[in-house]
């Protein structure tokens, strides 16, 4: 895991939740960094707000301007978040979500957030 990382993670059919990596956690999120999806599309359409970058990492369609890079359950998909997640700036803020089945079962979230 690398540290001072912070991920977005949202789950299309319910919240999101930002994950600071490092942090010890047997669930990828805790309650209290839950946020409801209204405010993820607030972001979206405020053009006075820096867009964070949005990575779809399930089977679902795409959020506006996410880049689609599939279930991150299978290893392709996997090597390519890490590939795209390199590339970024530590302090930018990325939203992951999934939104396939329920949060506490999604079988793409946790390996998304294993890197």
């Amino acid at each position: 895991m690398r540290n001072s990382k912070h991920l977005v993670i949202l789950f299309v059919a319910t919240f999101f939740a930002i994950i600071t990596f490092g942090q010890i956690q047997t669930e990828p999120c805790t309650s209290d960094q839950l946020m409801q999806p209204e405010n993820l599309t607030a972001i979206i359409n405020d053009s006075a707000v820096e867009k964070p970058l949005i990575i779809n990492v399930g089977p679902v369609g795409s959020i506006k301007g996410a880049i689609k890079v599939g279930p991150a359950k299978e290893k392709e998909n996997f090597n390519n978040l890490k590939k795209l997640l390199s590339k970024e700036d530590k302090k930018r803020t990325i939203i992951i979500y999934c939104g396939c089945c329920p949060f506490k079962v999604c079988p793409n979230i946790r390996p998304a957030l294993s890197y």
